[in-house]
């Protein structure tokens, strides 16, 4: 079954996106948002996710508009690839750490609207990191769980070094991801309310 699918997303006056996935690749990336750290962070997700990923972003410059429509495009495609989500063990979890870090998070793959909860955090979102506020890599997650149709939870949080925060984060929702849309020979029990897609 062919689990991959490529769009464009424009949003006039703020970015045209080109975005592909494939969510049994082998964790190859080609990112060119504009942005060096949303571009690193995307590449670990797709290496740790095993997803293979590609987005080009031609946009205003306004980083706020960059990171919300980048994670929406990417939502959208992840959501085209999960297709029906049948069959798949759709719920799993995560934690990670680096150095000083450590994120634990849990998804729920069959969630709609997509949701996105995170409630610890040792920064200020106005922090300033690679001259974005780190509200943004918030922000993008939130758009990439909205229109994905995945509810994420981060359970535990803890960090001193901002970068570190940002990319461990990114790694542990990238890994329970991918955890959560494998086949299951058995699958867990559905919610009783079934998501219509």
């Amino acid at each position: 079954m062919n689990r991959s699918h490529q769009l464009t997303w424009t949003v006039e006056k703020e970015a045209n996106i080109q975005a592909s996935v494939d969510i049994d690749g082998e964790g190859k990336s080609q990112i060119d948002c504009g942005h060096k750290t949303l571009n690193h962070l995307i590449e670990t997700f797709a290496r740790y996710s095993r997803f293979d990923i590609k987005v080009s972003v031609a946009g205003d410059s306004i980083p706020h508009h960059i990171f919300e429509q980048t994670g929406t495009a990417l939502g959208l495609a992840l959501n085209a690839c999960l297709g029906e989500r049948k069959k798949l063990r759709m719920f799993a979890s995560a934690c990670i750490p680096v150095d000083n870090t450590a994120a634990e998070v849990v998804v729920d793959i069959d969630q709609k609207p997509g949701r996105f909860y995170f409630k610890h955090l040792d920064f200020e979102l106005s922090q300033l990191h690679d001259g974005i506020e780190l509200s943004c890599y918030l922000h993008f997650l939130e758009k990439m769980a909205a229109h994905a149709n995945i509810n994420i939870h981060v359970l535990t949080f803890y960090a001193e070094d901002i970068h570190h925060a940002i990319e461990t984060l990114y790694k542990a929702i990238a890994v329970a991801i991918h955890e959560a849309s494998r086949y299951e020979q058995k699958p867990i029990i559905r919610l009783t309310k079934e998501a219509k897609y």
